[in-house]
C-alpha cells in the first residue's frame, strides 16, 4: 500500500466558501462529439483499451489523481534547484518551504518540464493527452475544441470512474471538449473533489487550482474580505497610486476590487514596475500554498491512504513580467515554458531529475505505468522507467507557440452575433511567436505583438525576430549574438509547424461560441483580450 511521506499534521486555516460559488454539475456520459468521425474514432480506440492485455510488471492502481496548479513556475517552489528569476527582478521576496517540497522530496520530481503553451487551455490538453497542440486541436488561447481523448477518457474506457474539478470553468470546460467521458464535472468546489476521491474505490480524477494566477494567492470567493482589500491598499501605497488610482478601464473608478487589482497590475506594467509584480507573484503563490492548497491536499492524501494510488502535480505554465511578457499569454519566456512535475505513490523511485521534459510525456508515461491502460497513442515518450527506477532518460526537442485574439476583431464578431443571435463562428488568433528547445540551444521566434488603441487590445505582425539562447550549466538560458547554432534548430520548428496539416478534416474541432460574454470572461482572468 502506498506509504505517503507527507506531514499529515493539519493547519487550522478558516476556508471561508461562499455557499453561492460551490456550482457542481454532471455531465452525463452520451456527450455530444463535435463530428461523426470523431465519434467513431473515439469509439474504436475505447475497445481497443477495454479489450487490451495488462503487462504483468504493471499496478493495478485505485486511484489516479492528477492536480494542476494553474501559473505556477518552477522556481516559484523553494527547494527548486533551478531558479531563474533572482537575476531578472530586484526583490527581497524568497518562496517560502511549502507542502509543495515536502511533496517533491519523496516523488519522481521533474523541475524542468517545458509546457507546450503558456496558457491554460493549450497547456492543459497536452498534460492530459499527450498530444501537442497543433495535434490536439486546443492551440490557440480560446477556439476550437480537443479532437483527441484524453487520459481521464481512456482511463474510463478501463472501468475507472472519472471526475473533473475546475477553477476555470471557461478554459477547462464544456466550450472547449475538456468535460466528454467525464463522470462528474466540480466547478470551484474543492469539498466536492475530496469527495468523490473519498466515495469512490477506483476513480481517475484531475483537480485544477487558480490560487497562483491573478489575483495572486486570492479565490474569486475571497476579492471582498478585508486581507484582499489591505492587501490593494499596501500595494498602492508601496507603488504610490493610493492617491491616484490608476483607470484603464471603462467604469474601473466604481468598480469592485477585482478590477482595482487589474488595473494596478496594469499601471505597474506600464510603468515597468515588473520587479512589484514579480514579488506580487511570489507572495500570491505563498499564500495559495498554505491557506487553500496545503489543507486539500492533505485531505486527498488521507482519501488515498491505504489505497493503492498513483498522485501527480504539476504546474500548466508560469509567470512574467518584462517589455515582451505580460503575464503569461503573450509569453515563450523560459520562466513561463518551465514548469514543476512530480509523480508520487505506489511504484515510484524518489528522485529530483533535472534533465528538460516535456508536458506531452506525462500521459505516455502514465499509460506504461498504469496496469489497465493500454500503450499510449501520444507524440510525448514514456519516462515510466524513469519514474520506477531513476533511470536516465535522453533530452527531447521540446516546442511552444502563443496564440493571441485580436480583441477589436473580436468586437465584430460579438456585434455580428447578436445580429444574428445564436450564431457561431471562430474566434481568430494570429501564432505571434514560438520557441524551440533543441539539445542545449533555445530558439524564440517572434512573429506579432499586442497593442492598445482605443481601449481594445489589437494584434499585429511584425517582421519575424529570432533570438538564440544557450543552456547554463546551472540550467538557465543565456542569450548569444554570435555563436552559431546548429543549423537545424530553425528547421525542427518548421517541422513542427508541419504538425498543423495532419489532422484530416473532419478532426478540425468545433469554433467557439463567439459572444461578450464569453470575452468578459476572458478579460475578468487577467487575458489581454
Amino acid at each position: 500500500m502506498l506509504a505517503w511521506r507527507i506531514n499529515a499534521r493539519q493547519e487550522a486555516v478558516e476556508q471561508p466558501w461562499a455557499g453561492d460559488l460551490r456550482k457542481r454539475r454532471r455531465i452525463s456520459r452520451a456527450v455530444a462529439w463535435t463530428t461523426s468521425g470523431q465519434r467513431e474514432r473515439i469509439a474504436a480506440e475505447s475497445r481497443r483499451y477495454a479489450e487490451s492485455v495488462v503487462p504483468e510488471n504493471r499496478l493495478d492502481y485505485d486511484h489516479i489523481v492528477l492536480v494542476s496548479i494553474d501559473t505556477l513556475r518552477s522556481d516559484a517552489m523553494a527547494s527548486s534547484p533551478v531558479r531563474a528569476w533572482p537575476a531578472k527582478y530586484r526583490t527581497t521576496r524568497r518562496p517560502r518551504r511549502s507542502i509543495l517540497d515536502e511533496l517533491a522530496a519523496s516523488s519522481a520530481w521533474f523541475p524542468n518540464c517545458v509546457s507546450a503553451a503558456p496558457y491554460t487551455s493549450a497547456s492543459h490538453a497536452s498534460f492530459l493527452t499527450g498530444h501537442w497542440p497543433l495535434r490536439h486541436g486546443v492551440h490557440e488561447l480560446f477556439n476550437r475544441a480537443l479532437r483527441t481523448p484524453t487520459l481521464l477518457a481512456n482511463a474510463r474506457a478501463a472501468g475507472y470512474r472519472t471526475m473533473m474539478k475546475v477553477d476555470f470553468p471557461l478554459m477547462l470546460g464544456e466550450h472547449l471538449g475538456f468535460t466528454r467521458e467525464i463522470d462528474e464535472y466540480i466547478v470551484r468546489d474543492d469539498d466536492a473533489a475530496v469527495r468523490f476521491i473519498e466515495g469512490n474505490r477506483r476513480a481517475c480524477t484531475f483537480i485544477h487550482f487558480s490560487g497562483a494566477h491573478i489575483p495572486y494567492g486570492f479565490g474569486d470567493h475571497e476579492l471582498s474580505t478585508g486581507e484582499f482589500a489591505r492587501v490593494l491598499d499596501a500595494v498602492e501605497q508601496e507603488c504610490g497610486t493610493s492617491r491616484r488610482r490608476p483607470r484603464t478601464s471603462a467604469g474601473s473608478a466604481a468598480a469592485g476590487p477585482y478590477q482595482r487589482y487589474l488595473d494596478i497590475v496594469d499601471h505597474l506594467y506600464r510603468s515597468g514596475d515588473y520587479s512589484t509584480l514579480f514579488s506580487m507573484y511570489l507572495d500570491g503563490v505563498d499564500r495559495f500554498l498554505v491557506t487553500r492548497f496545503a489543507p486539500v491536499l492533505r485531505r486527498i492524501l488521507a482519501a488515498l491512504d491505504g489505497r493503492r494510488a498513483l498522485l501527480v502535480v504539476f504546474g500548466d505554465h508560469g509567470e512574467e513580467y518584462d517589455a515582451e511578457s505580460f503575464a503569461h499569454q503573450n509569453s515563450l519566456s523560459d520562466g513561463v515554458l518551465r514548469v514543476p512535475l512530480m509523480i508520487h505513490g505506489d511504484g515510484v523511485a524518489p528522485g529530483c531529475h533535472r534533465s528538460r521534459v516535456r508536458s506531452i510525456d506525462l500521459v505516455p508515461s502514465i499509460h506504461d505505468l498504469v496496469g489497465p491502460l493500454p500503450p499510449a497513442e501520444a507524440d510525448g515518450a514514456s519516462l515510466a522507467a524513469t519514474i520506477a527506477g531513476g533511470d536516465a532518460y535522453p533530452v527531447r526537442d521540446a516546442f511552444a507557440q502563443s496564440y493571441i485574439a485580436d480583441g477589436r476583431e473580436h468586437a465584430r464578431q460579438v456585434k455580428q452575433a447578436l445580429l444574428r443571435p445564436g450564431s457561431r463562428g471562430p474566434l481568430p488568433h494570429t501564432l505571434i511567436g514560438e520557441a524551440a528547445y533543441v539539445g542545449p540551444w533555445r530558439v524564440v521566434r517572434r512573429l506579432g505583438e499586442q497593442y492598445l488603441e482605443d481601449g481594445a487590445w489589437r494584434v499585429r505582425p511584425v517582421e519575424p525576430r529570432v533570438r538564440f539562447e544557450r543552456e547554463r550549466p546551472d540550467s538557465t538560458w543565456e542569450a548569444v549574438a554570435h555563436a552559431e547554432p546548429p543549423p537545424d534548430v530553425l528547421a525542427r520548428l518548421d517541422r513542427y509547424n508541419a504538425l498543423a496539416g495532419e489532422a484530416p478534416a473532419d478532426r478540425a474541432g468545433a469554433a467557439g461560441t463567439a459572444d461578450s460574454a464569453l470575452r468578459d470572461q476572458l478579460r475578468l482572468l487577467g487575458y489581454r483580450i
